[in-house]
């Protein structure tokens, strides 16, 4: 059960929630649905929102095993930073890669919610960031179907049933109260729904 537990978690992990946006865009969208990137498009995009952060949460981890005695998790923070500034790098940076509009605009919405995450994580609360990415890339797949009139009754049915497994393992695996679970998903929900009148 833990196993499994963990394996849905990194599946699931935040970081690859911006490759999951993308996907899912370009399989809704009447536009691209026949143009699918290719492997070049994934390679920067996987190294800058997985590999870099990850790196951020090693470098962390390791000052943190230094330094036992502070209090905060300096591994979530630097890691969640990286992300957060490889979101900012792929929006506005030199990076050529075809973004749409839309996405761009489900960048904005985690870089709001993970801004959101780390506030609250300094304050010293517990919330879940799996849950935060879940409720980003719920609230993203909701806006496309309403941006575009398509219908995804099933999609978004499968989404939910997978959050609701994410949660269901992260209380397991964490110890995180249903709080911290419910508030983590409402903070994703919440910062794409900064962004709605922006693009529909």
């Amino acid at each position: 059960m833990q196993i499994l537990g963990r394996v849905i978690s990194l599946l699931l992990h935040p970081f690859l929630s911006p490759l999951y946006g993308i996907l899912l865009f370009q399989w809704i969208n009447p536009r691209t649905v026949n143009s699918f990137w290719p492997l070049n498009h994934y390679i920067p995009l996987f190294i800058l929102t997985c590999l870099i952060p990850g790196a951020g949460w090693a470098i962390g981890h390791q000052l943190r095993f230094n330094k036992p005695s502070k209090k905060k998790k300096t591994n979530t923070i630097l890691s969640y930073l990286f992300f957060i500034l490889a979101l900012i790098l792929l929006i506005a940076g030199p990076f050529p890669l075809p973004f749409s509009p839309e996405i761009n605009y489900f960048f904005m919405g985690l870089i709001i919610a993970f801004l959101t995450y780390l506030a609250v994580f300094l304050l010293g609360y517990s919330i879940d960031h799996h849950l935060v990415g879940a409720g980003n890339l719920l609230a993203f797949l909701i806006f496309i179907s309403l941006f575009f009139a398509v219908g995804l009754t099933e999609v978004i049915a499968c989404i939910l049933f997978l959050t609701g497994l994410l949660a269901s393992f992260r209380i397991y695996l964490t110890k995180t109260g249903y709080a911290g679970i419910l508030i983590g998903w409402l903070i994703g929900i919440s910062a794409q729904l900064t962004t709605l009148k922006l693009w529909i």
